[in-house]
């Protein structure tokens, strides 16, 4: 089974993708799965974003790798410009990564899946919770809401 190589493509608000910013000396990573509806539905990602298209299977694997030191590091290492130093398409088939055998894959997707659902979990949540505050604070502090026992 093949994961793919490493390649930018448009980091559109779908399930699965990995994005990462493209920048050098910017650690930015975005693990959109299922759980992360509620991301995908309420932002904007910046164009200084690149992704990466997972199968369900590759999901949590590829998103541990790209969180690794490895990645940025070479990410890094790889990036160019005269004004803003970045990767592209090219510089990303630079970056090695171990192809596992599917059943390895398989493993470690059942022994991760859950703890990437819970991370998206707590980060729609958060996400939830600072809307929340940033409607309610306001309306406190100008005698609009109050707070009873």
């Amino acid at each position: 089974m093949t994961i793919g190589s490493l390649s930018l493509i448009s980091l559109t608000r779908t399930a699965s993708r990995i994005g990462f910013a493209k920048m050098k000396n910017r650690v930015k990573h975005l693990n959109l799965n299922s759980e992360m509806k509620f991301v995908i539905e309420n932002s904007v990602l910046s164009t200084g974003f690149c992704g990466l298209q997972c199968n369900l299977l590759s999901f949590e694997y590829i998103a541990t790798f790209i969180e690794h030191s490895y990645f940025e590091t070479t990410k890094d290492t790889l990036a160019h410009g005269a004004t803003q130093e970045a990767v592209n398409n090219n510089d990303l088939c630079n970056i090695m990564l171990l192809n596992p055998s599917e059943r390895v894959l398989n493993l470690y997707h059942e022994k991760t899946k859950e703890i990437y659902a819970q991370i998206s979990n707590n980060i729609c949540e958060n996400q939830k919770l600072s809307q929340l505050r940033d409607w309610l604070l306001p309306m406190m502090m100008n005698g609009q809401a109050t707070i009873s026992d």
